[in-house]
C-alpha cells in the first residue's frame, strides 16, 4: 500500500521535479502548487516547493510551504530548519525563527552552527546601534522590474537590469520567468542626480545573462559575470544545467573586445560577482566550486603581471559560513563588503564588513553586520562605497520600491554624527525630534525603524474587507482618510500596504484576492495625493493569520472577518 502510494507521488511529481533539477524554478512552482491545490500533501512536496521560493528570494511563500512540511514532520534535514528560520525572519515573526535557529544548531555540528545567525534578543539592537550615521534614498533610475549590482566605472554607474526597453521582443528565462539581465550605465550631474540609462554594450550584452561587473583604476579591463555563453555556444554541466561565468573584456578605442572566459571557471560549478582590491592585483568572486564551505563562498586569486592567474583561495570561514556568501567589493581602505544570509542578521541577505589584513593570507579583523538603515528583513546586497566621498550605492528587495529589487545610494558620515532619516521611537508627542544632526527633513511624529503598523501606532481602527471582494468600505475610508492625512503631514514617510485573507479558497486564489486589495487601498491613497512612490502593496493571502481560523477550522463570520484586513507598515530605511 505504501509502495503504490509513493510511486503514484513519484508520478505526479516528475515534471516539476525535473524542471527544479535544471534550476527553472518558476516552472517548478507552478507543477507543485497544482498538486498542493489538489491536496497532495507530502514532504518532498514541500521541500521543493519551499526551496523553489526560496531560491527565487520569495521568503513569504517559502515560509508558507515550510510550515506545512513542518506539519508533516520534524525529521529533515537541518538545512530545512535554517531555511525556515530566514524565511521567518522576514515575516517578522522573530521568536519563531529563533526556536527554528535553536533547534537546527541542535542538529549539526559546533563548526556549523548558525550562532551568527541568532544568538539572543539584543543582538538585533547592537547591530542597529549606527542606523543614524546613513542618508539613504531610492534611485530614480529604477524600474518596475529588476536594478541591482551597481559598480563604478570612473564617472558612470555600471548596474544590471532586467527592464524591458521600448519596442522589445521581450525573451524569459525559466528561473522565475523574467527578462534576461543586460548591463545598463547612467552619469550622475554635480548635483549627484541620475542622468539617462543608456545600453551598456553590444558586445558584453548577448542574449542570457550579464550581470555583475568590475572595472579596472585604468579603465582599460572589465571583469563581468555572464550565463555559460561564450562565442555563440551554449554550455551546460554534466546535469544539463547553464550556470553563471567569469569573463574578461580588454577596451580597445571605444570598443569593449578581446573577451575571455577566466581558466578558472568551469561548466560544472558557478563562478560569479568579480571584485578588484584597491591596486587591481587581486580578484574576489564568489563560487560553489570544491572546497566551498556552504551554498555558496568567496574566493580570491592573484592577476600577475603577464595577466595570467594564480590558484583560487577560498577566504576561510571566518568570511565564509555553511548558508550563502555573496556580491564582494573591496574599497581603498581595503575593507571588504559583501552579503551573507549565514551570519548574524536581520533577515534574508545582510551586508556585512570586514578589514583586510595586508599581507597576510585569509587574516581578517572581526566580520560586522552594517545595520539600519542599510540592513533589513528582506535582501540588502551589492553594495559599494567611495571612501572620499562617503557615498555609495547598494541594491535591495525591501518594501516601497519601484520593482522586485532596487538600487539606494547613501551618504555615510564616518564621523559618527547622527544623520536622521529614520523614524525612531514608537509615537511619543507631536513636538519637534531632537538629534545631534538633522541630516534630512525630520517628521513631525517619530515611529519605529520600520515594522510597526502605522494604523495601531495612530489608534485607528482595522482597515477590513467584506468576503471576495476588495472594494474599499465606508468605515475603511474614514480611517484611510487620516493615514492620508499623516502621510502628508510626514512627507518622509513611505509604507508598505500589507492586505490579507481569511483562510477560506485556496492558497493562489487568496494571493490574488489579496493583491487586489493591497491594490485597491493603494489606489484610494493615491487619489488623495499620496506618491506611489511612499506605497507598495503586497498580498499576503491566507499565510499570516491572526488568529485560530485555519483551513477547515470551523468559525463564525465574525472571526474570519478579523483575517480579512490591510496594515500599514513603516519602511525602514
Amino acid at each position: 500500500m505504501f509502495s503504490v502510494q509513493a510511486q503514484e507521488e513519484d508520478r505526479r511529481l516528475k515534471k516539476p521535479n525535473r524542471k527544479f533539477e535544471n534550476f527553472e524554478y518558476a516552472s517548478a512552482i507552478k507543477g507543485y502548487e497544482k498538486w498542493r491545490e489538489k491536496g497532495l500533501k507530502s514532504e518532498e512536496l514541500f521541500k521543493k516547493l519551499g526551496d523553489s521560493y526560496y531560491y527565487i528570494s520569495d521568503f513569504k511563500n517559502a515560509a508558507m510551504a515550510y510550515s506545512e512540511l513542518f506539519k508533516l514532520t520534524d525529521d529533515v534535514e537541518p538545512q530545512y530548519y535554517y531555511r525556515y528560520a530566514q524565511t521567518l525572519k522576514t515575516v517578522g515573526n522573530y521568536e519563531l525563527s529563533d526556536a527554528y535557529t535553536t533547534k537546527y544548531n541542535s542538529k549539526v555540528g559546533a563548526e556549523v552552527q548558525a550562532a551568527k545567525f541568532v544568538e539572543n534578543p539584543e543582538d538585533i539592537e547592537r547591530i542597529n546601534s549606527t542606523r543614524d550615521y546613513y542618508k539613504v534614498q531610492s534611485l530614480s533610475i529604477n524600474s518596475e522590474l529588476s536594478d541591482f549590482a551597481p559598480s563604478f566605472n570612473g564617472d558612470k554607474l555600471v548596474f544590471t537590469s532586467n527592464r524591458i526597453p521600448k519596442d522589445a521582443k521581450v525573451v524569459v528565462h525559466k528561473w522565475n520567468n523574467q527578462p534576461f539581465l543586460e548591463l545598463y550605465e547612467t552619469v550622475f550631474d554635480e548635483d549627484g542626480n541620475a542622468g539617462e540609462v543608456y545600453y551598456f554594450d553590444k558586445n558584453i550584452n548577448s542574449k542570457y545573462h550579464e550581470s555583475t561587473t568590475a572595472f579596472t583604476k585604468d579603465g582599460r579591463f572589465l571583469y563581468f559575470t555572464r550565463s555559460n555563453y561564450f562565442d555563440s555556444e551554449y554550455g551546460e554541466s554534466d546535469t544539463g544545467a547553464n550556470l553563471l561565468k567569469l569573463y574578461r573584456a580588454e577596451k580597445v578605442g571605444d570598443e569593449w573586445t578581446n573577451i575571455s572566459e577566466l581558466p578558472f571557471t568551469s561548466d560544472n560549478y558557478n563562478t560569479a560577482h568579480p571584485a578588484l582590491s584597491p591596486d587591481d592585483k587581486k580578484l574576489y568572486f564568489v563560487s560553489d566550486m570544491e572546497g566551498s564551505l556552504g551554498e555558496s563562498d568567496i574566493f580570491v586569486v592573484d592577476i600577475n603581471e603577464d595577466n595570467t592567474y594564480g590558484t583560487p583561495q577560498t577566504l576561510g570561514n571566518v568570511i565564509n559560513t555553511p548558508a550563502k556568501e555573496t556580491f564582494p567589493f573591496v574599497s581603498e581602505d581595503n575593507t571588504l563588503y559583501f552579503a551573507s544570509n549565514g551570519h548574524l542578521g536581520l533577515g534574508g541577505l545582510d551586508i556585512f564588513s570586514v578589514k583586510i589584513i595586508p599581507g597576510k593570507v585569509n587574516k581578517y579583523g572581526k566580520v560586522v553586520n552594517m545595520g539600519e538603515p542599510i540592513n533589513g528583513a528582506f535582501d540588502d546586497f551589492s553594495y559599494i562605497v567611495n571612501d572620499k566621498t562617503n557615498k555609495g550605492y547598494f541594491s535591495s528587495n525591501r518594501p516601497g520600491g519601484m520593482g522586485d529589487d532596487d538600487i539606494y545610494t547613501f551618504t555615510r558620515n564616518r564621523d559618527k554624527t547622527k544623520i536622521t532619516n529614520r523614524f525612531d521611537d514608537k509615537v511619543k508627542n507631536l513636538g519637534e525630534a531632537k538629534t545631534d544632526t538633522v541630516y534630512v527633513n525630520v517628521p513631525v511624529i517619530k515611529y519605529v525603524s520600520g515594522g510597526e503598523d502605522l494604523a495601531k501606532e495612530l489608534g485607528l481602527n482595522t482597515i477590513y474587507f467584506d468576503l471576495d471582494k476588495w472594494n474599499i468600505r465606508p468605515d475603511a475610508a474614514r480611517e484611510l482618510d487620516r493615514i492620508a492625512a499623516t502621510l502628508k503631514d510626514n512627507p518622509t514617510l513611505a509604507i508598505t500596504i500589507n492586505s490579507h485573507t481569511d483562510s477560506r479558497e485556496d492558497h493562489n486564489y487568496n494571493v490574488r484576492l489579496s493583491k487586489r486589495r493591497a491594490d485597491a487601498t493603494l489606489n484610494y491613497l493615491r487619489n488623495k495625493g499620496i506618491s506611489q512612490r511612499r506605497l507598495k502593496a503586497v498580498g499576503y493571502g491566507k499565510i499570516l493569520l491572526v488568529n485560530e481560523c485555519e483551513t477547515g477550522v470551523r468559525c463564525s463570520e465574525e472571526k474570519h472577518q478579523e483575517n480579512r484586513r490591510s496594515e500599514f507598515v513603516v519602511n525602514g530605511k
